[in-house]
């Protein structure tokens, strides 16, 4: 297969970002800024390898297509395109040419080299190309932020020197993996909001792709069950806000988490569908309206709390939904050592993950009649990423539905039934953390703090009361996986 159309989606995405921040006429910047993203899309569709090429050399870069890479360049694409609709509706073109849509279009340029990296040295080069476009974007940052993606590139590059084991530490950066997740800050705008919590996980996806495509074994995989169970529980804690945009960041970084555990026990297939579960659902949630003084009701309600019900379904991994691929073959490895507690251990966070959506979606509205839909398309173009036509786990055991379906209707009962849950994530934070917030530390305070935050998080781990409990069930897993 020619690269050609790969190299034409560079440009055209690069070439538009310089664009709008060279031309000053919203119209047709707005007309480039859609027509971009929807052509893109058509040209990344028939540009499908039929298998993976041989590595091309571009300007020094070893290039190749997969498909891993032409998957998550997809991902990078239909998000690309839900947050310039969301830029759309909130006037970013006219308020703000030179911040938000060009920012969104140069951070998709930038990562779609990452993704066809052939080798270890090229991998390291475009993720300093996409740090640096981060970083220039970035304008209220302090260095601290800044020094998370420099740490991400020396990682790489110490593992295309050394060794698989810092590529793999670069990966759990670029995911988001608590506690290294506090350098991707927040923007104003939702749409820019979404590219930035977005698109780090399609890189990280990625560097792990490459490095342990065929899953972990031993100690590795012990150490990232744990990590990825770890960050599905303290985004739990991190809940603070009772809408659904108040969910999408504690969200992301815990099916970061779930990303990571994919890749350790079922490879390359969970991993890539877990991305996009981990990019979609939260992008889904973040992008909800939230117009201040109305409420939602009739048709206006369920414009609003459509993207709710399917990020539920997909988290909860029921059929047609991406959580689903990754779901049942994750539960499929039940007969490996540590394998059952693994499933009862995902089930039960998932389940606290299900109620919390499910109360969130109950408070939520986006007003009434075609407004509601309209502010709502840019979330409903999200959950066409969330869903997924695998017909190849419907054959999974019994144990496994079990597995999918349980949590599926406890989180909805849970929510419904147990009003005590709202105080949960202040019972966890007081339990895991107390005296402690779990945030990261303010912007000015992080440059000489992050790794003595990092240990003082897991310290206070054990402070609470039930710190003995936590950690002698996180040592029973360890040794029902096999260490």
């Amino acid at each position: 297969m020619s690269f050609a159309p790969v190299v034409l989606l560079w440009v055209m995405l690069a070439a538009t970002a310089a664009a709008l921040v060279a031309v000053r006429r919203p119209r047709f910047l707005a007309a480039v800024a859609v027509a971009v993203p929807l052509f893109a899309l058509t040209l990344w569709y028939l540009a499908r390898p039929p298998a993976p090429g041989a590595p091309v050399g571009l300007l020094g870069w070893q290039m190749a297509a997969g498909e891993p890479a032409w998957q998550l360049s997809g991902v990078v694409i239909w998000l690309l395109l839900a947050a310039v609709a969301r830029m759309m509706l909130d006037r970013d073109l006219v308020h703000q040419p030179n911040r938000s849509v060009a920012a969104a279009f140069a951070l998709a340029a930038a990562a779609l080299p990452v993704l066809y990296a052939a080798d270890g040295q090229t991998q390291v080069a475009a993720v300093a190309l996409f740090a640096a476009v981060w970083a220039l974007g970035d304008r209220g940052a302090s260095a601290g932020r800044w020094l998370w993606l420099a740490a991400a590139v020396f990682l790489l590059w110490a593992g295309a020197v050394g060794g698989s084991t810092f590529a793999l530490l670069a990966a759990a950066l670029l995911l988001g993996l608590w506690p290294l997740d506090g350098w991707r800050g927040s923007e104003a705008s939702p749409g820019l909001s979404v590219m930035r919590l977005g698109l780090p996980v399609v890189i990280g996806a990625a560097v792990l792709s490459a490095t342990a495509g065929g899953g972990l074994a031993g100690a590795w995989l012990a150490a990232a069950t744990a990590l990825g169970l770890l960050s599905l529980l303290i985004g739990l804690a991190r809940l603070r806000e009772r809408s659904t945009a108040g969910l999408a960041r504690p969200l992301a970084g815990a099916l970061a988490g779930l990303a990571l555990v994919a890749a350790a026990w079922a490879g390359e297939t969970a991993l890539l569908a877990a991305a996009r579960l981990a990019v979609f659902a939260p992008a889904a949630l973040l992008l909800v309206p939230r117009p201040a003084g109305q409420s939602a009701t009739g048709s206006g309600r369920a414009g609003g709390l459509l993207p709710s019900i399917v990020v539920y379904a997909a988290l909860a991994g029921l059929p047609l939904t991406v959580g689903f691929a990754v779901l049942a073959r994750l539960y499929a490895a039940w007969p490996l050592p540590g394998g059952l507690v693994l499933i009862v251990a995902t089930a039960a966070l998932l389940s606290l993950w299900l109620a919390a959506l499910y109360l969130s979606a109950a408070l939520s509205g986006t007003g009434s009649g075609r407004v509601a839909w309209l502010n709502a398309l840019p979330a409903l173009l999200t959950v066409f990423g969330l869903i997924a036509f695998d017909t190849t786990a419907l054959d999974s055991p019994p144990l496994v539905w079990a597995a999918v379906l349980v949590p599926a209707v406890a989180g909805g009962l849970l929510g419904r039934f147990v009003p005590g849950l709202r105080a949960l994530p202040g019972l966890l934070r007081e339990a895991l953390a107390p005296g402690l917030p779990l945030e990261r530390l303010a912007p000015a305070r992080r440059v000489g703090a992050i790794l003595s935050s990092a240990i003082a998080d897991a310290a206070a781990l054990l402070e609470g009361a039930n710190g003995l409990l936590f950690l002698l069930a996180l040592i029973v897993l360890l040794v029902w996986i096999g260490l």
